[in-house]
């Protein structure tokens, strides 16, 4: 998926980046594309959340980093910090695919995210026992 392909998502989702904002913005997608650094979630071929993340063994050293910063991550990780996520609306069903999603795709003990701009820390402790892994989801980076 190409940069133009996310944007298009993005408006009809209601996802709108302020003006002095979006040159940041753009570099910051470019280069988690880059680096495949951003997951698609699809419910029935529908694509219902575009997320960026990190692979780390320290999610904490991800929570206070610029709105925009990319910072090097640790593609071996054992945690996944979910960096930015986009989607048609939040409820407990996108949850569960949220949780099926890292569950599926990495070989991760634990995902991690906050609710913005104040909101409480998510911890998703893995259900499945790693290495089972079946791949139904596209996205990139996974």
């Amino acid at each position: 998926m190409t940069f133009d392909q996310l944007t298009k998502v993005f408006i009809p989702w209601g996802f709108l980046v302020n003006q002095n904002e979006y040159s940041k913005f753009e570099s910051y997608f470019m280069e988690m594309l880059k680096r495949n650094r951003v997951m698609l979630i699809r419910d029935k071929n529908e694509l219902v959340a575009i997320l960026t993340y990190f692979l780390t063994d320290n999610w904490k050293e991800y929570l206070w980093k610029g709105l925009w910063e990319v910072k090097d991550d640790n593609p071996e990780g054992s945690q996944i910090f979910i960096d930015k996520m986009v989607c048609k609306n939040w409820n407990i069903p996108m949850r569960h695919l949220l949780q099926e999603a890292i569950e599926t795709n990495f070989n991760v003990l634990e995902g991690h995210y906050y609710h913005a701009p104040l909101g409480p820390h998510v911890r998703i402790k893995r259900r499945k026992p790693l290495n089972v892994q079946s791949r139904n989801l596209v996205g990139c980076g996974v």
